[in-house]
């Protein structure tokens, strides 16, 4: 919404999705070890 309300500019909004999409990257990877470790963890 800020963008098309010219609150901020391109350059700005692709730097934060780029960061944003990063970081939901790296929980995703993350909560799927934690998933996967927790199966192993329950099989032994």
């Amino acid at each position: 919404m800020d963008l098309d309300e010219n609150r901020i500019d391109s350059d700005s909004f692709l730097s934060f999705t780029f960061t944003w999409e990063t970081a939901i990257k790296i929980a995703r990877k993350r909560e799927k070890m934690l998933r996967e470790l927790r199966l192993v963890s329950d099989n032994l």
